[in-house]
């Protein structure tokens, strides 16, 4: 809910150009991030989103020096919220990132020590089968669509930004837990770009129900075969 709001925020602070909504969607992204520091992938995946954005627009300059006020914007609202937090409870976000990292190092280093290629392999496939089998392909239907349709440039630059943060999170090797729950925020982007395609397109629609099958079918085996763990 929290990543819906802070990317519907600043979307529509750009677009509308509104001071106000930019400070709201620096707001949601600090309560994001007081809940789970993972929130800062919502954060880079922004920024790379709003790049790609201006990157591509017809006036390049105007466009990037309306990215760079904007997120000055979201910044100051992010700040803002940070200070509210450490003078009602005491919050200090730096504190809590650096002991949240040294027990993710823990975590990942001493209590599953996989080794990075087999963290590298598993994430995609661990991703995919927490995002819903039947949105993956859903999705993977949908890319054609998507590049021959005109009026999906804005969804094509959100989808591209997407994949871009998720491929570099990947290779990083820094997300070697629960990626299933660590990424669940970013989850949603799959079921736009497979939406696109199901929405207009009536022979693909027809495979709605074949799709709603194998959800029910991936739920009932993960209700009782949650982790994949034990077959690596």
């Amino acid at each position: 809910t929290l990543t819906v709001l802070t990317v519907w925020l600043c979307y529509s602070a750009w677009y509308k150009g509104s001071t106000t909504l930019a400070l709201l969607g620096g707001a949601a992204l600090a309560i994001g991030l007081f809940f789970t520091f993972g929130f800062a992938v919502v954060g880079a995946w922004l920024v790379v989103w709003v790049a790609l954005g201006a990157w591509g627009s017809e006036d390049r300059r105007l466009a990037l020096r309306r990215a760079v006020a904007g997120a000055l914007i979201v910044g100051a609202g992010f700040v803002l919220l940070h200070l509210i937090l450490l003078l009602t409870l005491g919050y200090r976000p730096l504190a809590v990132a650096q002991q949240a990292l040294s027990a993710h190092r823990d975590v990942t280093t001493i209590a599953a020590a996989r080794t990075y290629w087999k963290w590298l392999l598993m994430n995609p496939v661990e991703t995919a089968i927490f995002i819903g089998l039947p949105l993956v392909v859903a999705g993977i239907w949908s890319r054609r669509r998507l590049s021959l349709d005109p009026g999906s440039a804005r969804l094509r630059v959100f989808l591209a930004s997407w994949l871009i943060v998720l491929l570099l999170l990947n290779l990083s090797g820094a997300v070697r837990g629960e990626v299933g729950r660590i990424w669940l925020f970013l989850f949603w982007p799959a079921a736009l770009a497979a939406g696109a395609a199901l929405a207009t397109r009536p022979r693909l629609s027809a495979a709605v129900p074949f799709l709603v099958l194998f959800q029910v079918a991936q739920a009932l085996l993960m209700r009782g075969y949650l982790t994949i763990y034990s077959i690596m």
